[in-house]
């Protein structure tokens, strides 16, 4: 019976072993036989490399980093609300990628290139391929942006991002500065219109004042108020005093008789004159003697007559001197006060009389200023509402002048001052090894493809 072996799949026979190792020890034969084309193939690889080394252009990369941030430090308020940047959020411009795109933009790539050829640089590339060419990377979790360049002349390539870099901060600094500028000229047109303005206000202020005699409104009530509680205490004396006086001439009324103050006047007038005096006791020592001589004659006697014809003279002389003294408006003959305390009390009825009549005058006085102060004060508050919006309307005008004022001083600070948000953190170096093409790993590539060309 014929015995079939069978050898598991994927392991190795024997005789694959076998011929495994027989070629192993046939390479060196192999080589030795074949050295010639291998060594043809190598040589051509490694000398396609050298050759490509040798006639491709080589590019030198410089980089550079900008660092974007608002903390720069600025002495006027409007000088960080231009630096400040934005706050990121959903749906809000990232300013980093912004500042990115504006470092390709070719307003600033030209201002750069104008730089460099100032600075009698030659073979000064276009902006088309400058732009296309330049790499702007931010570096991850930072405010960082990163510029690299390559050119086949290292001071070009350095000197081209340098460029670049400082072109885009100044381009930074002169938008901040234009915003400055503008916000100072609009202060500027606007700060004298608010003088102006408040020139007008204080003019209509000062003109409600003076016509209705409003110069300082709390002192001028304070004022008033007292005024009127000191007029209201001497309206309150003199009615007291004016009871104090009717109570007193009632009570010389009642002793010297209801007699009006000008006959009392006149009484005690008659009675005091000296003259008088004598001519009232001359007609009464006339009238005396007359009774006696009628007593013991008849009135044809020519002694009575003559003492009637006496009397009766006497009598017209007194009346003569009487009516200098009586007023005409008087008919009755006055009472005449002889005795010194009749004198006595009815002076001090006419006194009183005055004294009641100065004080009815003074209480008049007193309460018509009474009636004036408080109309005054009741119509103050009427008076003050208007002036109140004028205040009011002045004082904003002055603060938003002073406001004004402020920020045209940060304005003209701000649009002076060298404060940018972009920084330059690393500038670019003059490069020193090609970064294009890299001999080491042109040969090293071209060493393993010559080797596995050559097997």
């Amino acid at each position: 019976m014929l015995e079939i072996y069978s050898e598991p799949v994927g392991s190795i026979t024997h005789s694959e072993t076998v011929a495994m190792t027989k070629s192993i020890t046939s390479l060196p034969l192999i080589l030795k036989r074949h050295w010639l084309p291998a060594a043809i193939a190598f040589t051509s690889v490694m000398a396609g490399a050298i050759a490509y080394l040798k006639f491709t252009p080589q590019l030198y990369e410089a980089k550079a980093q900008l660092t974007l941030d608002d903390r720069q430090i600025s002495v006027s308020n409007i000088g960080r609300d231009l630096t400040k940047l934005p706050e990121g959020g959903a749906g809000s411009p990232n300013p980093l990628a912004t500042e990115a795109e504006l470092l390709k933009s070719p307003t600033l790539l030209k201002r750069a290139l104008v730089k460099v050829k100032a600075a009698g640089a030659k073979n000064v590339p276009p902006i088309r391929k400058l732009s296309k060419e330049l790499r702007v990377k931010i570096l991850p979790a930072t405010n960082i942006l990163e510029l690299s360049y390559r050119g086949q002349s290292p001071e070009l390539t350095a000197e081209l991002l340098n460029a670049i870099t400082v072109s885009a901060v100044a381009e930074n600094l002169d938008t901040i500065r234009a915003g400055a500028r503008s916000i100072r000229e609009f202060l500027e047109a606007e700060v004298p219109k608010q003088r102006a303005r408040l020139e007008r206000l204080e003019a209509a202020e000062n003109r409600y004042r003076q016509e209705n005699q409003l110069v300082a409104v709390e002192a001028q009530t304070t004022e008033l108020v007292q005024s009127l509680e000191k007029t209201q205490n001497q309206e309150r004396d003199l009615s007291t005093q004016l009871q104090e006086a009717i109570v007193r001439n009632a009570s010389l009324s009642q002793v010297i008789g209801a007699v009006s103050s000008q006959s009392a006047l006149v009484s005690v007038r008659v009675g005091q004159d000296e003259e008088l005096k004598t001519l009232r006791t001359k007609v009464n020592d006339l009238e005396a003697r007359l009774i006696k001589e009628r007593a013991r004659f008849s009135d044809g006697n020519p002694i009575v007559r003559s003492l009637i014809e006496e009397r009766d003279a006497a009598r017209k002389f007194y009346e003569t001197k009487l009516a200098r003294i009586v007023p005409k408006s008087q008919s009755s003959s006055p009472a005449i006060a002889g005795d010194a305390l009749s004198q006595e009390l009815i002076s001090k009825s006419i006194a009183s009389n005055v004294d009641r009549v100065a004080i009815e005058q003074k209480l008049a006085a007193v309460r018509k200023i009474r009636l004036t102060l408080q109309a005054q004060l009741a119509n103050l508050p009427n008076r003050q509402q208007p002036l109140t919006t004028l205040t009011r309307n002045r004082q904003e005008s002055e603060a938003t002048l002073k406001l004004l004022q402020a920020k045209l001083q940060e304005a003209s600070i701000a649009e002076t001052q060298l404060v940018s948000n972009l920084k330059i953190i690393t500038p670019a170096e003059l490069p020193v090894q090609p970064e294009w093409p890299k001999k080491s790993a042109v040969l090293s590539i071209a060493a393993a493809f010559g080797l596995i060309l050559a097997a």
